[in-house]
């Protein structure tokens, strides 16, 4: 027998193998690397919150509809850390008041979300008398922090959650991350 025949099975003598606690092992092992790839990142992401930015969510969006009239009045990449949109947006028909609004981030593979603020806008109100909705509270403003996003091309939209019914619609801006710098793309 060579030594290290003799090693290994002197060493295997201690170690008592069963298949049993090795799946146990196993599951819980997959259990929290799924944990933490799809639960963990959004829940700690929360706890590691700045006074007025962006959350990021997790939630399951919809088709893109042609349902939202919106206007961006700015997408600002001038701070690197955050990207900053002010507009306002409403889905047709609905009064915004009970509406929840969040911003995307889309890249060729992944979707990000950020709450926005709901900012008061009577312009739009006015703008808009003819559908009589009230829509002072369709202003949005987002701040969101691009550490939270990977490098890569993102296209953005806006997605608003009703009580009755949610829309989604992407705008014609890009924003492109590369490495610390954040720019608006053509």
């Amino acid at each position: 027998m060579t030594r290290w025949a003799s090693i290994r099975a002197e060493m295997g003598k201690g170690f008592k193998t069963r298949k049993g606690p090795a799946w146990t092992h196993a599951l819980i092992l997959a259990g929290f690397l799924a944990f933490v790839a799809h639960v963990a990142e959004p829940w700690l992401d929360s706890l590691e919150r700045i006074p007025g930015e962006s959350q990021r969510k997790s939630l399951r969006l919809p088709a893109e509809t042609n349902e939202i009239r919106y206007s961006l009045d700015s997408v600002s990449v001038a701070d690197p850390a955050f990207i900053g949109i002010q507009g306002w947006a409403f889905m047709e028909a609905i009064d915004p008041r009970n509406s929840a609004t969040y911003i995307v981030l889309e890249s060729a593979n992944k979707r990000y979300v950020f709450g926005a603020e709901t900012t008061i806008r009577t312009d739009v109100t006015r703008y808009f008398q003819e559908s009589g909705l009230n829509l002072d509270c369709s202003g949005l403003a987002a701040r969101i922090p691009t550490r939270k996003i990977p490098a890569g091309k993102y296209r953005v939209g806006i997605y608003i959650k009703g009580a009755a019914r949610a829309s989604l619609k992407f705008t014609d801006r890009v924003i492109a991350k590369r490495g610390g710098t954040v720019e608006l793309a053509p």
